[in-house]
């Protein structure tokens, strides 16, 4: 699965300043976008969390792709903002007559993935997931440990096979 942690840190920079310069004339935009970067602000504390529990919990992992399904939708939303603002700032659009109901499509559009994200973020709670935590398991940890020591390989019930290459090896590299 593709990570979603990048997707809702540009989600939540974007919504910040970027929605109350340029969006702040669309309707209820200014609301919405408060709500959702507070929502997207507390799901962004525990996806490191849950993207490690995915691993072992179908629900979490449906919890990130709905999630991720939402941060896709949103980010839609925002480029279909940023169009409309382009054209506005180049004078294309300003008196186009179809601008209010553009601007009210947009409004309705965020309202619906602000809700959409809020119960996302209500959810989170069920799962018991720590903001910033990750757990590491100790058998992770325990084959990635590296160490300047040689030990001593063990092999059971081959010493006599073993010691027979042993030999054939080095008897070759005596020999040259």
């Amino acid at each position: 699965m593709v990570t979603v942690i990048p997707l809702v840190g540009v989600l939540i920079q974007q919504l910040a300043p970027y929605v109350r310069e340029e969006y702040a004339t669309f309707k209820d935009v200014n609301k919405h976008a408060e709500t959702l970067s507070s929502n997207l602000t507390a799901i962004h504390a525990v996806l490191k969390d849950a993207e490690e529990k995915q691993i072992t919990s179908h629900t979490v992992k449906d919890w990130l792709q709905k999630l991720t399904d939402a941060a896709h939708i949103l980010d839609d939303i925002l480029d279909e903002c940023s169009i409309v603002s382009e054209a506005n700032r180049d004078n294309i659009t300003i008196l186009h007559p179809e601008m209010p109901f553009v601007r009210r499509s947009i409004g309705k559009k965020m309202k619906k993935v602000a809700k959409r994200i809020h119960e996302i973020a209500e959810e989170r709670v069920n799962f018991g997931l720590q903001s910033g935590i990750v757990e590491h398991r100790l058998e992770d940890d325990e084959w990635r440990q590296t160490t300047s020591v040689i030990t001593e390989p063990e092999i059971i019930g081959r010493d006599e096979d073993r010691e027979k290459v042993v030999e054939f090896l080095l008897k070759h590299a005596c020999d040259r």
